[in-house]
């Protein structure tokens, strides 16, 4: 069963969206100009039905035999700046190159995403990160100098957490976002690069409280050590603990697993999180605070056992 959509009334265009595939139909006079308005060689490529004839004005498929995204002309990079943000997500999701003239060409012209409806540069972005396998790939918008811009924050600094991520499978664009993040709050002030980036302004108070909530548990896991987070002060662990059984038990707990790789022996620290996290769930059943926090101090003094296995937690 289809459905139809009107995307415009001039020029006539329709959407048809399948079961498991969505096409465009639009009508022009002169297909030779339509090609010409498009944003990269690989989209400008057009079929005559009736004779079978391929018409490839800017060299498309020469492109795409040698694996380039490579734009049209600046000017229709500016007429959509979203472009300028669709060439990377181009580029990872069909394992392309960006050409170097148009890699430039976004660079130079980076700001004028600013005229972009932030609503519409966060839908890109995310696409870009349903597309991301390896971790790797982030630091396109590093090379194209577009992270500081939309993300309020520069990626190279980070290369040193980020790396050790290596695979995003398992969990969804969004969560790829909160990861990322959690993990500028590392180096980064929040308060700062909220001010700063593009995308923040169309974030949920949601999405960044949740990506505070995971920079919160990473700063002892990456910065301070287990140690350190059985010597807060009781109010401040038990804020901790409760942080992280809500990441534990949550349907995404998949995003702390990968947020917790940036740590040395990260998989040792794993198995103490899953011990924590199957006796807070045990003990933690309570109907007050003062049971809470007793039940709290019961458990942490029965992993004192386990505390030697993790003190050289940060110093690999």
């Amino acid at each position: 069963q289809k459905k139809k959509v009107v995307l415009s009334e001039e020029p006539p265009s329709v959407r048809f969206i399948l079961a498991e595939a969505q096409v465009d139909v639009t009508t022009c006079e002169d297909i030779e100009l339509d090609l010409s308005r498009r944003d990269f060689t690989l989209n400008s490529l057009a079929l005559d039905l009736q004779t079978g004839e391929l018409l490839d004005l800017f060299g498309g498929v020469y492109d795409i035999k040698r694996g380039v995204v490579r734009a049209i002309s600046e000017g229709n990079l500016l007429a959509d700046p979203i472009r300028l943000l669709r060439a990377p997500r181009m580029a990872i999701s069909m394992s392309l190159r960006i050409d170097d003239a148009t890699a430039e060409l976004i660079r130079e012209n980076r700001r004028h995403l600013l005229r972009e409806s932030p609503s519409r540069v966060l839908d890109e972005l995310l696409k870009f990160f349903k597309a991301l396998k390896r971790i790797e790939g982030i630091f396109l918008l590093s090379d194209l100098k577009l992270d500081d811009l939309i993300l309020g924050f520069e990626l190279t600094p980070l290369r040193d957490y980020l790396v050790r991520l290596e695979w995003l499978e398992g969990i969804s664009a969004k969560e790829k976002l909160i990861l990322l993040l959690a993990i500028g709050g590392l180096t980064y002030n929040f308060d700062d690069i909220s001010k700063k980036g593009l995308i923040y302004r169309a974030l949920g108070r949601k999405t960044l409280e949740r990506a505070l909530s995971l920079n919160h548990l990473m700063r002892y896991v990456v910065s301070k050590g287990f140690q350190e987070l059985l010597d807060l002060p009781k109010e401040e662990l038990v804020s901790w603990l409760k942080s992280f059984r809500t990441w534990a038990n949550s349907p995404n707990r998949g995003t702390l697993g990968i947020a917790l790789k940036i740590a040395p022996k990260f998989r040792d620290y794993l198995r103490y999180l899953e011990t924590l996290r199957v006796l807070s769930y045990r003990k933690f059943k309570v109907r007050s605070k003062d049971e809470f926090e007793k039940a709290l101090l019961s458990t942490l003094k029965e992993l004192q056992v386990n505390i030697q296995v993790f003190s050289n937690f940060n110093k690999s």
